[in-house]
């Protein structure tokens, strides 16, 4: 949620990281912190709009109880991901 964040605030460094991301993912659970925060915001429905807008650029993978449980991120070959 914290590189969404700042790439939703445009915060240096973050639309360059996003443009070198072949078919970018996030999971559902990512999505539920955006809304969440944009709906606490002082400025909802412009915050929304810029959410809105950031996931047609990204595919949303459900997180259910069988991802909850599974560890296996160091097993998918080709897996790619950062800690911000």
């Amino acid at each position: 949620s914290n590189f969404l964040i700042d790439l939703l605030k445009a915060k240096p460094g973050t639309s360059e990281i996003a443009d070198s991301i072949e078919d970018p993912k996030t999971t559902t659970i990512n999505v539920f912190e955006l809304y969440y925060g944009a709906n606490s915001s002082t400025k909802p429905e412009e915050n929304i709009s810029k959410i809105n807008y950031m996931l047609k650029s990204l595919s949303v993978l459900e997180f259910d109880k069988t991802a909850a449980l599974n560890n296996h991120f160091n097993r998918i070959p080709g897996l790619r991901y950062r800690s911000w």
